[in-house]
């Protein structure tokens, strides 16, 4: 078979023996014997000399050599057919760069019987040759190490492996010569970044394996940044458009090969912020791979990689006890689940579907445990939550997809809440507010950036610039069974964060406050609903008359902005006078977000259907916040007393995963022994958390009634702990 080379160089090599290279007496000569391109540089003895052939988006060949006595040094390699190279020659710091055309066989020359498709081998240890170049016939998914086991089996070489590289071969092992000495490969010149079970071989390949005694120099590795070669070969992969499944499939291996020996060679803060680096760069090399698979095969080969990636990601806290870089960590694997989880829902083989879900609850699980290893001392009770960032292509929208057999997998490990995250909604889910709908169905929630110019002109001046109205949507259109969390952007203006409250836009073109903790460094608004709607954020205070100069105006005009406590009266809010047990039940179900419903039954003589106060009581006893003053009676408006308040509050906290107290600190009050025993542990949680205090220096007070100030002060404390 007549192979042809065209190029710029080889059109002069046609017409002259050689040509100059430069100014000097250096000249190159190109010959094609077979299928190889020989360089041959001719010049002054001992000169170092480099060469690179590349076509765009991956080198093909690199060496380096000095030239010999005579002045002679000559590069060997084979090229593809069909392709346009760019090789560059480098002596001394004099540069030459050529274009090399490998043209296609001519169509009309008549082709010779097939043969065998076969591979070159060529072994160099320290003690001299051990494998002189050998054609070996290439077998079906045959890889670089298949390759070389085969060869050195069959001509009775002894050989080493160890953990899927070449530790030795003929007795001459790593470490021999030194720390930095083993076994390296190249192929067709180039130094491949992953390990030979990695690379593939082709027909024509030329091997060589060689004993490098400093980490591959002396052998002309001369590109020491694996790194740069993997995500560069991904990157510049995932731009080709003709680039097919199977080679990105090979590519995400050659990542996850990559980074599991970066993780395992950490050594250093330095090392670790590198590691992390590279993994925020591996998470965008996942969203582009989510967007270029096509078939079943591959979307799940790139789902229990993206999974992998996750999993490796959490091995970094071992490294660390600097709470930034935990944070870091934490991103990363809320990322790479996220990243599993928009592949898996582009799956439809459901028993691989649920192996990948299983194996993604464990995952989550572990990741909590470690977390949870490094708060001991926390007030807050481990609680197995699921976090996730969704992946968020369009920056006005968002579409989150929850499997159905996720949801009930998550149940049945003791996930406690769904925690999804993204740019324009995060939202906390207990598993145990799902409804039965989206518990069959699946959990389906869309949000996105609503058109304010579509609202008439009176909605449009309450909304201020700066407040973005989110619509939020979910498949079933039902609402939730408890109350959920959810958090909205606010990037307007304000005088007090505190203020920052969440209003709810009707269909009607009406608004109403529905709370809202504001986060200045995520510029996220977190609010209690059991629905999702139109939602938007701005300041929002009430200023009653009869506040002017007591010491809760600040924490009574912010609650009544957010629209959790009322007035008595049109303009005064009475705050010296008792709250009764009825409206301090009401506020906290406004407070935790309950919507009205007549779904729970009381067994409360004293409380009947036609009373205001009957939603908020049945709400509040059947979560398990309130009793009764006794079995048949609720006493709805008589005073409430601190102690009493003390231990409704202590079971919103305990709700939320707060650990009980001792009681230490309490007995350090003179009328400690005047508790309740029954309110004794909850006043020791709220006196831990600072949401209640003593009255006077050394007094609790546990019997005297709150007052309407009191009860807005302790509502005000309580919010910002349960919101989170």
């Amino acid at each position: 078979m007549r192979k042809k080379l065209i190029s710029f160089l080889l059109i002069f090599a046609l017409l002259l023996p050689c040509f100059a290279f430069a100014a000097g007496t250096d000249t190159i000569d190109y010959h094609i014997d077979g299928d190889k391109l020989s360089i041959t540089v001719k010049g002054e003895s001992y000169r170092p000399i480099s060469i690179l052939i590349e076509d765009g988006s991956r080198k093909y060949y690199i060496d380096q050599k000095e030239t010999d006595a005579s002045g002679k040094a000559v590069f060997n390699t084979r090229l593809e057919k069909g392709k346009e190279y760019n090789c560059i020659v480098n002596i001394d710091g004099i540069r030459k760069n050529e274009t090399i055309t490998v043209q296609e066989d001519d169509p009309d020359e008549p082709k010779p019987p097939e043969k065998p498709n076969v591979a070159y081998i060529y072994i160099k240890g320290y003690k001299g040759v051990i494998l002189p170049e050998t054609g070996v016939n290439i077998k079906k998914g045959d890889t670089v190490l298949s390759l070389t086991k085969r060869i050195l089996g069959s001509e009775g070489i002894d050989y080493t492996i160890r953990s899927g590289y070449l530790a030795g071969i003929d007795n001459q092992n790593e470490f021999d010569k030194g720390p930095g000495s083993g076994w390296v490969f190249s192929i067709n010149g180039g130094f491949p970044s992953v390990g030979a079970g990695s690379v593939n071989v082709r027909s024509g390949d030329y091997i060589e394996w060689l004993y490098t005694t400093n980490l591959g120099k002396d052998v002309g590795n001369i590109f020491t940044d694996p790194k740069k070669d993997v995500f560069d070969n991904a990157f510049a992969l995932l731009d080709d458009k003709t680039a097919g499944e199977k080679e990105i499939t090979k590519m995400i291996k050659d990542i996850a090969n990559y980074i599991v020996d970066a993780v395992e060679k950490i050594k250093s803060k330095d090392d670790l912020k590198t590691v992390l680096k590279d993994f925020r760069d591996i998470n965008t090399i996942f969203l582009k791979v989510l967007k270029r698979l096509e078939t079943e095969d591959g979307f799940d080969n790139a789902a229990v990689n993206s999974l992998k990636m996750g999993e490796i990601a959490a091995k970094l806290l071992n490294h660390t006890d600097d709470e930034a870089v935990i944070n870091q960590i934490f991103t990363t694997v809320k990322e790479s689940t996220g990243i599993t989880l928009a592949l898996l829902n582009k799956m439809s083989n459901q028993s691989r579907v649920e192996k990948i879900v299983d194996d993604m609850l464990n995952s989550s699980i572990e990741f909590n445990k470690k977390l949870f290893a490094r708060q001991p001392d926390s007030n807050i009770k481990p609680e197995q939550r699921f976090f996730v960032i969704i992946p968020q292509d369009d920056k006005d929208s968002v579409e989150i997809s929850l499997p159905a057999i996720l949801l009930s997998r998550g149940l049945e490990k003791g996930i406690t809440k769904l925690d999804l995250s993204s740019e324009i909604l995060n939202t906390g889910i207990p598993l145990d507010a799902l409804n039965e709908t989206q518990k069959k169905q699946g959990l389906k929630v869309t949000a996105k950036k609503a058109d304010r110019s579509i609202l008439s002109k009176i909605v449009q001046n309450q909304i201020p610039g700066g407040s973005i109205i989110i619509d939020i949507t979910e498949g079933s259109k039902e609402n939730f069974n408890k109350p959920i969390e959810a958090g909205i952007p606010f990037t307007g203006t304000y005088n007090s964060e505190e203020a920052v409250t969440v209003f709810l836009l009707d269909d009607n073109g009406n608004i109403q406050p529905v709370g809202g903790v504001y986060d200045p460094t995520g510029k996220k608004v977190r609010f209690f609903t059991a629905h999702f709607s139109k939602y938007f954020a701005k300041e929002s205070t009430v200023d009653f008359m009869d506040i002017g100069n007591h010491w809760a105006k600040k924490e009574i005009g912010i609650l009544a902005g957010k629209g959790i406590i009322k007035g008595k009266k049109e303009g005064l809010f009475e705050p010296d006078v008792n709250i009764t047990r009825a409206e301090f039940t009401a506020l906290i179900t406004r407070l935790l977000g309950n919507s009205e419903n007549d779904q729970y039954t009381i067994p409360f003589t004293d409380v009947t259907k036609n009373d205001w106060y009957y939603n908020p009581i049945a709400i509040a006893y059947n979560n398990g916040l309130v009793n009764g003053k006794s079995i048949k009676e609720f006493h709805p408006n008589g005073n409430i007393t601190r102690q009493e308040m003390t231990k409704i509050i202590s079971n919103i906290l305990e709700n939320k995963f707060y650990k009980q107290e001792n009681l230490e600190d309490l007995k350090k009050f003179k009328d400690f022994a005047e508790i309740a025993p029954w309110a004794q542990e909850g006043a020791a949680l709220c006196l831990r958390e600072k949401i209640i205090s003593g009255v006077s220096e050394g007094k609790f007070a546990p019997r005297d009634n709150a007052t309407r100030a009191q009860a807005a002060t302790i509502l005000y404390r309580v919010y910002g702990s349960i919101i989170k």
